[in-house]
């Protein structure tokens, strides 16, 4: 039995799985600059992120588990958060706006093998009116194994989300909605 231990141990160690995660979502220079630069006091409410089904967010990678989000792990909320902390820290953002941006995302899904990227695409809405539809193809280097193509993953989310949200943020729709 003392030597079944530690080969038992041995072989749970080497099985585990691991565990890829995204960081927080930090917010863009560039989509700061283009909403403080809109000459308007307008600000706005962000309501909910939706996928259009569950088939919508692809996010596993290669065979080493999905590519997870800090906080409630759901990546439509990931992107509907960091959104609120562009608005916020541009000085848009009120809960209590009678103007609401809602998202329906059509993708969310992540490629690893080369050429590696995400893939965001997704409707905006002001009011339930579509206001914009956005669709990203965010290119990131890859690896051959899978722990390093699944780190790359991760480590490149945050980015993709910003060239997503600068889609929105930077459209003639949405400038057009600050008026």
């Amino acid at each position: 039995m003392k030597k079944i231990l530690p080969l038992i141990l041995v072989m749970l160690t080497l099985s585990a799985c691991e565990t890829f995660t995204a960081e927080r979502y930090d917010v863009s220079s560039k989509n700061q600059a283009t909403l403080k630069n809109y000459k308007s006091s307008e600000k706005f409410d962000v309501g909910d992120f939706s996928a259009v089904n569950a088939e919508s967010i692809s996010v596993n990678c290669r065979m080493a588990g999905p590519i997870q989000v800090p906080g409630s792990g759901n990546h439509e909320e990931y992107i509907k958060d960091a959104l609120i902390d562009e608005l916020q820290m541009a000085g848009k953002y009120n809960p209590e706006s009678g103007k609401q941006i809602t998202a329906i995302l059509e993708e969310v899904s992540v490629s690893t093998v080369t050429p590696a990227s995400w893939k965001i695409a997704g409707d905006f809405y002001l009011n339930e009116t579509n206001l914009k539809t956005v669709r990203i193809n965010y290119p990131y280097k890859t690896s051959f194994s899978a722990l390093g193509a699944c780190n790359n993953a991760a480590e490149n989310f945050p980015y993709a989300v910003e060239m997503f949200l600068e889609g929105f943020i930077q459209s003639v729709e949405f400038e057009n909605a600050l008026k």
